[in-house]
């Protein structure tokens, strides 16, 4: 059946997401306008690839890490030149999923 985007909702678990990664001690991208669900973020003490690996690895989590597709605009995003995770969300993104999904990161990037 067809799975309408709830986009409250699920800006409401980047939100979630985006508050748990600035209490880890990350660097969040900031976004002001209209917005998808989608974070950036980074970390002064794991380089992305990494981050992403355990993600994938130990946690069965995927996301984009590097500097995807824009690298000259990552400095003026407060983001490091070695580049950032990308998680993206998506209509059928659970509250489980992101309760696990803190969890991982937590155990990450603590």
């Amino acid at each position: 059946g067809q799975h309408p985007m709830d986009l409250e909702r699920t800006l409401g678990y980047v939100r979630r997401l985006e508050e748990i990664l600035r209490d880890l001690g990350c660097r969040v991208a900031q976004v002001d306008d209209v917005r998808t669900p989608v974070l950036t973020f980074s970390s002064d003490f794991l380089v992305a690839e990494d981050i992403g690996d355990m993600l994938a690895g130990g946690f069965d989590i995927i996301c984009r890490t590097g500097l995807h597709c824009a690298p000259l605009i990552f400095p003026a995003l407060g983001m490091p030149k070695t580049g950032s995770v990308r998680l993206s969300l998506s209509r059928f993104t659970t509250e489980e999923e992101i309760a696990e999904t803190e969890e991982a990161l937590k155990a990450v990037l603590t």
